[in-house]
């Protein structure tokens, strides 16, 4: 079995990419960050000071980050060791609304796809689900996800999964799914759950 993997997902839109999220699984860990964000060419504008990527870091021993632009002490968390993973379990799902590229996203020419790269062509909103698991899965039909698409990757420990569907406009606009696999181990304040933390959990 491979030690590592990296792909990015995009969005394609009027002959542009959009690069949605960049996952890199390594002997250390599994790094997820998003790296689409819709405000930072108006940041840029105004002049605000460039911070970095939102996303998610899961490290082989357990201990997770999630940061916000840039600030990993935004929450922590102590996880089931990498290695030692069971079952499935969701690590993201988000709406994504693209009306259209903007100038500052690459042509498709130009950028050089990877072989595992995911490149989404939906014409309307669509939902993006990310999944954590001991083995590759078929996943159930959901009337909620239409024209649901599943990308696989399992030549690493624990697999990858990433669900790509249709996402379902309702009267106050698109919901963001619930993930098909929450977490199921309670979380405590100050034993496995750290919020606004400096150091090492």
């Amino acid at each position: 079995m491979a030690e590592r993997v990296k792909f990015d997902i995009y969005c394609r839109k009027s002959g542009q990419l959009i690069n949605l999220y960049r996952i890199n699984r390594t002997p250390s860990g599994l790094y997820l960050n998003e790296t689409r964000n819709p405000m930072r060419a108006t940041m840029k504008e105004v002049g605000e000071v460039k911070r970095g990527e939102s996303g998610f870091t899961y490290h082989e021993e357990g201990n997770s980050w999630f940061k916000q632009r840039g600030d990993r002490r935004s929450m922590k968390r102590r996880e089931t060791p990498l290695s030692d993973f069971v079952g499935a379990r969701t690590i993201a799902t988000a709406v994504h609304v693209v009306a259209e590229a903007g100038k500052i996203q690459a042509l498709e020419a130009s950028v050089k796809l990877r072989a595992d790269d995911v490149v989404i062509d939906r014409p309307g909103p669509f939902g993006v689900e990310i999944i954590l698991s001991d083995r590759a899965l078929a996943l159930d039909r959901d009337p909620k996800r239409p024209n649901s698409v599943l990308h696989t990757f399992d030549q690493v420990f624990p697999a990858i999964l990433i669900e790509e569907f249709d996402a379902i406009e309702e009267s106050g606009g698109v919901p963001i799914p619930t993930g098909r696999f929450p977490r199921t181990e309670p979380l405590v304040l100050g034993e496995n759950l750290f919020f606004d933390h400096h150091g090492r959990i």
